[in-house]
């Protein structure tokens, strides 16, 4: 009974620290331990018996970001429509912490979390549908759907979401779908159109 209340009261304590720095990412754009220990209530010993330091507080949110992320994939059937629409969603109710990691995307433990984890699967899909396609060229349609769909997504926040997500992730599946249709008819890769759209 009592290691139960001890665990909950950990739970409380770095969610109360995780909390104030969600806030603070809203007033200031440096963030220090002692203005976080003071939003959170805690004091110093406390936020470094959790966490090593702010680094470390925001890859532990950008860790659980990517796990919900990564939830949403694996129950989400109807790929890609639905898994955008969760997706978005996800980062809806996450909106602070995602402009935090678009605005430092290079150093983001999140962004190398989703590079490595849609790269298998997407190049895997391109390897698939046109297996005669060099993997250098599935490579950089990864990479062009990826910028794509960050870009796009990066617009809606900057917008405060002006447009329903159903209509944001409706707009990534298709242009999404157009590159896989590109790649289906174009199984090598090269397409004697210099500009194929």
């Amino acid at each position: 009974m009592r290691e139960k209340q001890e665990n909950t009261r950990i739970r409380a304590t770095q969610e109360a620290i995780k909390q104030a720095y969600l806030r603070s990412l809203q007033s200031s754009d440096k963030i220090n331990v002692a203005e976080l220990c003071r939003r959170a209530r805690v004091n110093r010993g406390t936020f470094y018996n959790h966490f090593a330091d702010i680094a470390d507080v925001q890859e532990t949110l950008e860790n659980e970001l990517f796990e919900s992320v990564a939830s949403e994939l694996k129950k989400s059937s109807a790929f890609p429509y639905e898994f955008f629409l969760n997706v978005l969603r996800v980062i809806k109710e996450n909106t602070v912490l995602v402009k935090a990691v678009l605005d430092n995307i290079q150093n983001s433990v999140f962004f190398r979390n989703v590079v490595s984890y849609f790269r298998h699967m997407y190049v895997g899909d391109f390897e698939r549908v046109s297996p005669a396609l060099p993997r250098e060229e599935a490579e950089s349609l990864f990479t062009y759907i990826l910028s794509g769909s960050i870009g796009l997504i990066s617009d809606w926040l900057r917008t405060q979401q002006a447009e329903p997500e159903e209509k944001i992730a409706e707009k990534i599946s298709r242009l999404n779908g157009a590159v896989l249709a590109f790649v289906r008819q174009n199984p090598s890769g090269t397409d004697d159109r210099k500009n194929a759209f």
